[in-house]
């Protein structure tokens, strides 16, 4: 009866219920949240929920914390950290007067005592996409005044480079600069005392 057409089966699934969309293209575009409570410490603890922060492009578990339930109040503190986590972040060491430079930028810590601690102390720089920028040490926000283009001190030459440069001065000055036929030196008289007590020799 099937094959002659007088009776069909029924195919089930024709329904979905929950279609598949195509994942997101770059990593931090959406990140899904969501608490699973559960028993997690095996009696050992208190009884807690897991919030995770998955990331939709890649899969990645971004964020992770341990709250006793899936609440608002326990979310905000989780979306700090995970604001940091998705921002650029590179390690830099702090010099002996409390800077470090990034992308062209010098950063100077601003510190209420000496700041002895913080010398050569490892810190993280941290770009967001707003284009903010924080200085963490040890979990810790540290304040910064920054300097575009940092002014630095020319290398001190060796006695060779500074003979070249005398040398070069000397040729430069044998050559001569003749001032032009209008130029006022022209007018002052050859071997008369000016007022300020040199003498014109043209």
């Amino acid at each position: 009866m099937i094959g002659a057409g007088y009776w069909r089966t029924r195919r089930g699934g024709t329904v979905c219920a929950h279609p598949m969309r195509e994942r997101r293209a770059r990593f931090g575009e959406l990140i899904q949240i969501d608490g699973s409570p559960h028993d997690w410490f095996e009696g050992r603890g208190d009884y807690c929920t897991l919030l995770v922060f998955i990331d939709d492009a890649t899969g990645r578990l971004t964020q992770l914390r341990f709250a006793p339930t899936e609440t608002t109040l326990a979310y905000p503190g989780t979306s700090a950290e995970l604001v940091r986590t998705l921002s650029v972040q590179v390690t830099r060491t702090l010099s002996k007067n409390l800077s470090c430079q990034y992308e062209n930028q010098l950063m100077q810590i601003k510190t209420t005592g000496t700041g002895l601690g913080l010398r050569g102390a490892k810190v993280m720089v941290h770009e967001h996409f707003d284009g903010r920028k924080e200085l963490l040490w040890k979990k810790r926000q540290l304040a910064y005044t920054v300097m575009d283009k940092p002014q630095r001190q020319s290398p001190v030459a060796d006695s060779k480079t500074v003979n070249a440069r005398v040398d070069k001065a000397m040729v430069r000055r044998d050559t001569g600069h003749k001032p032009a036929p209008s130029h006022p030196w022209r007018n002052m008289p050859i071997g008369k005392l000016a007022n300020d007590g040199q003498c014109a020799t043209l």
